[in-house]
């Protein structure tokens, strides 16, 4: 999905509450925005525990448990939770961060594959992101799925880049938009 930064919480939510999410693993880069995101699922109503580098052992191994029995049914994550961890059942991975390598984003949606299971991957991939987007597409040979999503109001001009078109907030003046995105 191509999204701003300042949306992803907005589609986050929706695909939430839109689709049919059993199970979901939100990987993020760092260690504060996991606990903050953690925290506004929380307030959105979610059931959510978070997993992270500064969670002691005890706590890492409770919000496990909890994700595995169905206590909880989204675990945010930052990569220490990508690769050695074994849970079933897990049936879509999104990265609200996009991976900064094409072997974590296969680590990451590998946790759907468990046992010959099949799951669903969701990428939120912002305008500066195509690097890594490339990266990944490169590494899997093939292009991913784009998906499109009305984005948050207002809508402005959007920005179309390698397939991926972003909603642009709302500009008083064309020429700062035709500035803004031609750099010039």
């Amino acid at each position: 999905y191509p999204v701003r930064p300042e949306d992803k919480n907005e589609l986050l939510f929706r695909i939430l509450n839109e689709e049919d999410v059993p199970s979901a693993m939100v990987f993020l880069h760092t260690r504060q925005r996991t606990e903050r995101l953690a925290r506004a699922l929380r307030r959105k109503g979610f059931s959510v525990t978070q997993i992270h580098g500064d969670r002691s052992q005890q706590q890492r191994e409770l919000a496990l448990k909890g994700f595995r029995s169905g206590r909880f049914r989204i675990l945010v994550a930052t990569d220490i939770a990508a690769r050695g961890l074994d849970i079933e059942g897990v049936t879509h991975i999104i990265n609200f961060d996009i991976p900064p390598s094409a072997d974590d984003y296969i680590h990451r949606v590998g946790r759907t594959a468990r046992a010959d299971a099949e799951g669903n991957a969701i990428t939120f991939v912002c305008p500066g992101d195509h690097a890594a987007l490339e990266k990944i597409e490169t590494a899997l040979g093939r292009r991913l799925p784009r998906e499109e999503w009305d984005g948050a109001p207002p809508h402005g001009e959007e920005v179309q880049t390698r397939g991926l078109r972003f909603p642009q907030p709302a500009q008083r003046n064309r020429a700062a938009v035709a500035a803004a995105v031609t750099g010039r």
